[in-house]
């Protein structure tokens, strides 16, 4: 009576039974595969099944997660690729759906968002600066006021700046400084200093303190107030480039 019982089990239970998954027991239900096709006879709980064959491979952190922390033990289907079927969407579906535009499944954090995509690529030091000195709400990323310009952001440094060349540029900063610090900024249609040796402290040229738009040349290069062209002009407004554009000497 033993030995038939045990056969019946054998019979039954075999891996290359069909189905395997039809006694009661199966704690998975209803599957269209044989119990095989995911486990071996040295262990259930030893997994062999290829996920990469389900379009959703396991790689980075998902590599490293039990079936059981996505998929419901009695309905393995259940479980979709979708990020917000095992995540909670702390941006709150500000952002959209689609979470691998700014994460990876290596981590979460930090975001590998692309901005250089968006209308305001992220240079100089810009790119340094943490996401929520713009993006005010860091759960929805959204701006309380999209900036249009430099000056929506800047305009405290506007304002704190004591140069007076401030009253007359208006707001358009780009026009003297860069992205890679506002220190410094100059005019390149101007006169560029930031690729030559006239590139020193502001006060070597702009002697008279916050008036930037007075400058002299004379801090490092000779020349005679006596000549005839050059008698009349202020030592500490002695604007060369007026007459000298190229730098040329005559």
């Amino acid at each position: 009576m033993k030995s038939l019982l045990t056969a019946l089990l054998l019979a039954t239970c075999s891996p290359f039974a069909q189905p395997c998954q039809a006694q009661s027991k199966s704690p998975h239900g209803k599957m269209d595969q044989s119990c095989n096709a995911c486990h071996t006879t040295s262990g259930w709980k030893e997994i062999r099944f290829e996920h990469q064959q389900t379009g959703f491979p396991l790689a980075g952190q998902h590599a490293l997660q039990h079936c059981l922390d996505c998929h419901q033990i009695d309905n393995l289907t259940l479980a979709t690729p979708s990020c917000d079927n095992c995540h909670v969407d702390y941006h709150q579906a500000a952002l959209g759906p689609e979470c691998g535009q700014c994460h990876n499944a290596e981590a979460w954090y930090p975001s590998d968002f692309a901005h250089d995509m968006t209308a305001f690529p992220l240079w100089g030091a810009h790119e340094a600066i943490d996401c929520v000195q713009c993006h005010a709400n860091e759960m929805t990323f959204q701006f309380a006021q999209e900036a249009q310009s430099c000056f929506d952001c800047h305009t405290q440094d506007f304002a704190r700046a004591r140069a007076v060349v401030h009253l007359q540029a208006a707001i358009d900063c780009e026009t003297c400084h860069t992205q890679d610090q506002w220190q410094g900024g100059h005019n390149p249609a101007d006169f560029e200093i930031r690729a030559s040796p006239h590139e020193v402290n502001c006060n070597r040229c702009h002697k008279r303190g916050d008036d930037f738009l007075s400058y002299t040349c004379a801090e490092c290069h000779e020349f005679s107030l006596n000549e005839e062209e050059h008698r009349g002009i202020d030592p500490l407004d002695a604007r060369c480039l007026d007459c000298h554009s190229e730098g040329e000497i005559e």
